[in-house]
């Protein structure tokens, strides 16, 4: 199996984790199963999903493996970017928001499935980089 496509499949591993554990309720300390993502099948509002995105910075995962936690936040940026997508602002308006939400899925891509905690910094730092760039740039 080459490289590229073992990033591949890894990654289609960690999206399956996270819809099957967004969708769960794994953990109740968490979002509940009803407000948690699920998947870009509903169109959903920038505002809703960034409460989403939000939540997971206060339901960290500690000192401890945080693969779930990691996983959850993962999901919450994709359904951003896909609600972000569909918003009429545009593309152009949510470019800055799409380079650091790339930034995060490429390290857990390089981190893997089985290792995902490896890019914690990178994935939770993604949050706290949105948390600015959506105060500086306030859809209409």
């Amino acid at each position: 199996m080459t490289k590229t496509r073992a990033v591949g499949l890894a990654a289609s591993v960690v999206l399956g984790i996270a819809v099957t554990w967004g969708t769960s309720g794994c953990d109740a300390g968490e979002a509940s199963p009803s407000s948690r993502s699920t998947g870009a099948a509903q169109a959903k509002k920038v505002e809703d999903v960034w409460a989403q995105v939000q939540a997971t910075q206060y339901s960290g995962c500690g000192e401890a493996d945080c693969t779930d936690h990691l996983t959850w936040v993962l999901t919450t940026l994709s359904d951003l970017r896909a609600a972000m997508e569909s918003d009429p602002a545009g593309d152009e308006h949510f470019s800055g928001a799409y380079k650091i939400i790339d930034g995060a899925q490429d390290s857990a891509q390089r981190a893997g499935p089985d290792d995902l905690d490896a890019a914690r910094t990178d994935i939770l730092g993604a949050v706290t980089q949105l948390q600015t760039w959506m105060q500086q740039h306030p859809s209409s």
